[in-house]
């Protein structure tokens, strides 16, 4: 058998891993605390977490993408001990002192384990690491997803101050600045640092003897993108009063004469009614220029129109028209139409074959809005971006570098041949696709968004909102008001709320209502507004919250599913769920405490997946402890059958039975089986007389089947095939 070298996975050889360095040391670190119990159990930091098996040994681990530099408690003795985790030849070590802690610091991705007779006096092994060891560092430079690190810093100026220095800190003030804060408005200044994704602290200080800290002392930390701090106290987001909301619309009228038509002096009458009920009064107007398809009359107002709200007539001043009145639609920003002289009933909406923009290069620039600035998971791994093509290009991933006060912005160039529908997704968590924003549908940039420069490349801006299928065209249609980002029940008397800016106002109270419930307190911090119930709330109930200049949000079932009194309402300790199957009737058992309706469809053919329902019953609730029966009184031996579950917000999920024995072929749907057919199968293994004897192992199909001795077609080696 052939084991890599250098770490390194090459066509024909196993991974090995039984020999693995770690995975040795580890084998050994069991057998040594076999049958201890748990001790010094404590996180250290966000992923890193120590604990020890008695006074036998000690595990650290360090989940996180930086080191980790602490101090550990365990309950061993004094002394020098290896860490097997790390190499073979106890080259790698840590001093346990009298009090039983050692300090040290952890590698990012990596682990100490030590324990009772692998220390430095009585190690025997010599070898440092196994060659087939894999080369973790390969893959360092891409652990975390590429998105803009930079944060931008506003500061309310206090009374007397006439100017303010952001004095800050990086990767635990290593790197350090002080910088004039530029004018934001309104008695606002701001800033912006790139800590390159490190530690990032600061303070304030107008340049002479005045200095701002928290309320509590210490140093202010970075909220998010955006960090508005006043009156000692930081919040996430860009601060609402240097947020003007002043929507601005383009309209276009392309016109192309009839042939023979003379007249010189036709123009636009246009008008209109905004969003606010703010009036565009009639008036006539000049064309602006010309273009390749005709005259062009090309303006920018105030204010946003929705659909058929801004009014045009192709006409002289002496109302000699061209067609009807015609209505068009300035909702994506941009209001464009195309009339024909020789068509005058007909509005392209449009720009008509031939006179489509198109260009050979195209550098698009996207700006994206999400309501809590959340473009990137907690521990920064995955991140949302932008995949990217356009007709005849392939598609590309491209991250979002840098922000603005509207979101974050990616920049890229497309390169073809007469590209004129360069398109784009939004998604989450890389080349993974994990989540899509607002859908699974491809979104094409608009002809109106597109610029075709003077030698001939062109560009692209838009601005996009999280969850809105509108492509805009410019970034003053969003209004930035507040709004309710979720509402979650996480216990059974607690409503979490996140909103995308704080709540700024002294009794949060006054502001927050839940339809149906009488409320008990109301805690704002930041960007969470916690509500607590007088009553405990139902599972199985809807429930909406409203606050003031925030808006309406309905309560999804959040954290309070997982929570020890969720389980102790409603665990369930029958062993009957699923099918209990009789010749004469069949039992359906199903488990959903907080489902309102629970549907069994039945299907007599379980064959074909896609087999048409033969029959559907409504199940029934028994007792409380959320369980739905019912018995079909029929022989349903092979049968295939799903569950529609109704849920309180008015959600219907369509579900495989999770108890069930078997499957048909895609697992949609579960099938009753009767017991001969069953066997053994669902039959439980006997329990092991302690836990800590469990031992998972891990299969690779790659490993079994890829080397040339396994038997293996070579056709199906190291495939799924060759399991077969």
């Amino acid at each position: 058998m052939e084991c890599p070298t250098g770490g390194s996975m090459t066509s024909g050889t196993w991974q090995c891993a039984e020999r693995w360095t770690a995975i040795r040391g580890m084998i050994g670190f069991h057998n040594a605390v076999n049958g201890t119990d748990v001790t010094n159990w404590k996180a250290y930091d966000t992923n890193v977490l120590g604990f020890g098996r008695g006074d036998v040994g000690y595990l650290a681990l360090n989940n996180s993408a930086d080191d980790s530099k602490q101090t550990f408690q365990t309950s061993l003795p004094a002394g020098e001990y290896c860490n097997v985790y790390a190499t073979g030849d106890c080259s790698a070590t840590v001093t346990v002192k009298d009090d039983g802690t050692f300090d040290a610091t952890l590698a990012k991705n990596s682990a100490i384990a030590i324990y009772a007779g692998a220390t430095k006096d009585s190690w025997t092994g010599t070898t440092k690491s196994d060659p087939s060891d894999p080369d973790l560092s390969v893959n360092d430079e891409t652990k975390k997803a590429t998105a803009d690190t930079s944060r931008t810093i506003y500061y309310k100026l206090p009374d007397g101050w006439k100017q303010a220095y952001l004095h800050y800190g990086i990767d635990g003030w290593a790197e350090q600045g002080h910088e004039l804060m530029a004018d934001a408005g309104n008695g606002w200044v701001k800033f912006t640092v790139d800590p390159k994704g490190k530690s990032f602290e600061y303070v304030f200080t107008d340049g002479g003897d005045n200095w701002d800290n928290p309320n509590g002392g210490g140093n202010y930390t970075a909220q998010g993108h955006w960090t508005a701090v006043a009156d000692h106290e930081a919040s996430a987001g860009v601060p609402s009063d240097v947020q003007s909301y002043q929507p601005k619309t383009k309209v276009i009228v392309h016109y192309k004469p009839a042939e023979g038509d003379a007249v010189a002096d036709r123009g636009v009458y246009m008008w209109g009614t905004d969003k606010n009920g703010a009036t565009l009064n009639g008036a006539w107007h000049a064309f602006t220029g010309e273009d390749s398809y005709g005259k062009v009359f090309e303006t920018t107002i105030d204010g946003a129109y929705d659909a058929a709200k801004i009014g045009v007539i192709v006409t002289t001043e002496g109302w000699d028209k061209v067609g009807s009145d015609r209505t068009i639609d300035g909702s994506t920003g941009t209001a464009e139409i195309w009339v024909d002289g020789a068509n005058p009933d007909e509005t392209l909406t449009e720009a008509p074959d031939g006179y489509k923009k198109a260009a050979n290069q195209i550098d698009v620039t996207i700006h994206y809005h999400r309501l809590a600035d959340d473009y990137t998971s907690e521990d920064g791994m995955k991140a949302w971006d932008i995949w990217g093509w356009a007709d005849g290009v392939n598609g590309a991933a491209y991250p979002f570098t840098e922000h603005d006060d509207y979101g974050l912005i990616a920049k890229y160039t497309l390169k073809g041949s007469g590209m004129s529908t360069p398109q784009f997704i939004v998604r989450y968590g890389g080349d993974s696709w994990e989540a899509k924003d607002p859908n699974d549908e491809n979104r094409t940039i608009p002809q109106s968004a597109i610029t075709v420069n003077a030698d001939g490349t062109a560009s692209a801006e838009i601005w996009l909102v999280q969850g809105d299928t509108t492509i805009y065209t410019n970034g003053t249609l969003y209004d930035a008001k507040g709004t309710i980002v979720s509402a979650e029940m996480t216990d059974f008397n607690t409503i979490t709320v996140k909103l995308n800016k704080a709540l700024a106002i002294d009794k949060p109270a006054d502001a927050v209502s839940v339809e149906g419930v009488k409320i008990k307190d109301v805690k704002a911090s930041g960007n969470t507004v916690t509500i607590t119930t007088a009553d405990d709330l139902d599972v199985t109930k809807a429930y909406k919250v409203t606050i003031e200049d925030y808006g309406t949000q309905n309560v999804s079932l959040g954290a309070v599913v997982r929570s020890d009194a969720f389980d102790k309402k409603y665990a369930y300790d029958g062993d009957d769920l699923g099918v209990t199957y009789k010749a004469e009737k069949s039992m359906f058992k199903l488990w959903a405490p907080t489902a309102t309706k629970v549907t069994l469809r039945l299907y007599a053919n379980s064959t074909d997946p896609k087999a048409a329902q033969t029959d559907a019953v409504t199940l029934e609730k028994s007792g409380k402890k959320g369980v739905w029966t019912f018995a079909v009184d029929k022989d349903l031996k092979d049968y295939a059958y799903d569950y529609e579950l109704t849920f309180a917000d008015g959600t219907v999920n369509t579900s495989a039975d999770p108890y069930a024995t078997a499957a048909v072929a895609n697992g949609e749907r579960s099938v009753v089986l009767s017991d001969k057919e069953k066997g053994s199968a669902g039959k439980r293994m006997e329990s092991f007389s302690k836990p800590t004897n469990a031992i998972i192992t891990e299969a690779s199909v790659r490993d079994l089947t890829i080397d040339p001795s396994s038997g293996v077609d070579e056709d199906n080696r190291g495939k799924f095939l060759g399991m077969v």
